[in-house]
């Protein structure tokens, strides 16, 4: 079992936070302790994470717990088809946003180039006048 602090630390984001998805409604209650610690099992996790991701893609909390009720208990075919079809939205969505990350990638790139032009060139003139 994992402590609430280790999966923060895995998912890379507060306790305050999973403790907000959890009073949300956004994962299941997660199991305690006798001394009320929470104990993450792997299927915990493996939840919390992805509704970390849906809402980090800028899903409104209401819709992130219902999307991840989806797939709860025992969904139907058409409830895994709906979750299915989001989670391969989303998977478009990292594949646009990574391709405009190469695109800021290669800009920032350029203007190193062009920094470092100026720097050298600099360096020359001031050399010059000594």
């Amino acid at each position: 079992m994992t402590t609430i602090q280790e999966v923060a630390d895995m998912l890379k984001v507060t306790p305050n936070t999973i403790r907000y998805y959890e009073k949300m409604g956004v994962i299941d209650h997660i199991a305690r302790d006798r001394n009320g610690v929470r104990q993450f099992n792997n299927d915990n996790i493996e939840r919390t994470h992805m509704a970390i991701i849906l809402r980090n893609m800028g899903m409104p909390v209401k819709e992130v717990r219902e999307q991840m009720h989806q797939t709860s208990d025992d969904p139907t075919v058409e409830e895994l088809n709906n979750f299915k079809d989001t989670i391969s939205s989303l998977l478009v969505n990292l594949d646009e946003k990574a391709a405009e990350i190469e695109q800021e990638k290669i800009h920032v790139k350029q203007k190193l180039i062009i920094l470092d032009e100026q720097i050298r060139r600099r360096k020359i003139k001031e050399m010059e006048t000594y």
